[in-house]
C-alpha cells in the first residue's frame, strides 16, 4: 500500500503552501496533484475513511521516490493526530511556524477577505468560543484564530504518540530569511539531497490578487511574501495597538512554552 513518508500538518497560514511548493520542486520528491488532500480530518467526502483510496493518490510515485503530502489543517484538528497514528504510525511530521500575531491576523484577513467574518477582530477573539461549538459552516476554519495559534498544545498532542524523533519543526520568518538553508535543514531530515530549484517559485495562494511591486529582495523571498498578500477590501481593516498587546499578552505564556518545548529561542 502506498502511503507518504511524510506530512505537512501545518499550520494554517504559516507558510505551508510556499513550503509544500520548495519540496514538490525537488525530483527525489512526490507529492499529490492536489495540495490539501483533507483525508485524515475527514474533510473530503470524495475519501471517506478508505485508506485504500488515500493510498491511491500516491500509486503514480515513482520507485525510490518520497512520498508527502500537505494539509495544515491536521495540526490543530482534533483527532487528526490518532487518525495519523493507526494509519502511518511511523511517517515524519514537518510543522512550519509563524509569530502567533501575524498568524491571527492573517488568519483574520483571510476570513474577512472571504466574506464570512463581519465583526472586528477583538470581537471576534470574544466570540471565538462560542462560535467553534457550532459544528457548522466551517466555522473551525474561519474563526479558529486563537485556537489555531497556540501552537505547543497541538505539538504535545502529537508528540504523545509520535515522539520528538518524527516531528520537524521550522518557521515562516527564517523560511523568508534563508529559504536555502531551511530547505537543507528539511531535506536532511528526510534524507535527500538538495537540488538547486529555489528560483522561479510561483506564489499559489487563493487570495494573491496581483504581485507585489518589485523589491531588491531576492525573487524566492518576493513571491513567499507575496502568498500573504490580501485585497484592498481586507486591507482597510488595521491591526490597532490595543489588538496587539492582547495578542501579545494572551500568548506570552503560549510562546515561553513553546521555547522551552523546542529548547532554542523563537524568532520573533
Amino acid at each position: 500500500m502506498n502511503v507518504p513518508d511524510f506530512l505537512i500538518i501545518g499550520g494554517m497560514r504559516c507558510g505551508t503552501t510556499t513550503l509544500h511548493e520548495l519540496l514538490r520542486r525537488q525530483p527525489s520528491i512526490f507529492f499529490p496533484e492536489t495540495k490539501e488532500v483533507h483525508f485524515f480530518d475527514k474533510r473530503n467526502i470524495d475519501l471517506g475513511d478508505s485508506v485504500e483510496d488515500y493510498s491511491d493518490l500516491f500509486s503514480a510515485c515513482p520507485v525510490n521516490n518520497l512520498t508527502g503530502e500537505a494539509t495544515p489543517d491536521y495540526l490543530s484538528t482534533e483527532g487528526c493526530d490518532e487518525f495519523i497514528f493507526r494509519t502511518i504510525p511511523e511517517v515524519k511530521l514537518l510543522i512550519i511556524l509563524r509569530n502567533p500575531l501575524d498568524r491571527v491576523w492573517s488568519h483574520y484577513q483571510f476570513s474577512v477577505e472571504e466574506n464570512v467574518e463581519t465583526l472586528e477582530l477583538m470581537s471576534a477573539l470574544i466570540e471565538e468560543n462560542k462560535r467553534l461549538k457550532i459544528k457548522s459552516d466551517h466555522s473551525d476554519i474561519f474563526f479558529s484564530y486563537l485556537q489555531r495559534s497556540r501552537y505547543i498544545e497541538h505539538l504535545i498532542r502529537f508528540e504523545r504518540l509520535f515522539g520528538r524523533d518524527q516531528m520537524k519543526v521550522v518557521f515562516f520568518e527564517e523560511l523568508i530569511q534563508n529559504p536555502q538553508q531551511v530547505l537543507s535543514d528539511i531535506l536532511g531530515y528526510l534524507g535527500v539531497s538538495m537540488q538547486p530549484v529555489l528560483e522561479d517559485l510561483p506564489h499559489l495562494n487563493k487570495i494573491d490578487s496581483q504581485p507585489l511591486e518589485p523589491t531588491h529582495k531576492t525573487g524566492v523571498v518576493n513571491r513567499i511574501l507575496s502568498r500573504l498578500k490580501i485585497d484592498n477590501a481586507a486591507r482597510k481593516r488595521k491591526l490597532t495597538s490595543t489588538d496587539r498587546k492582547y495578542l501579545q499578552s494572551y500568548f506570552f505564556e503560549h510562546n515561553q512554552k513553546l521555547q522551552s518545548w523546542l529548547g532554542r529561542p523563537l524568532p520573533w
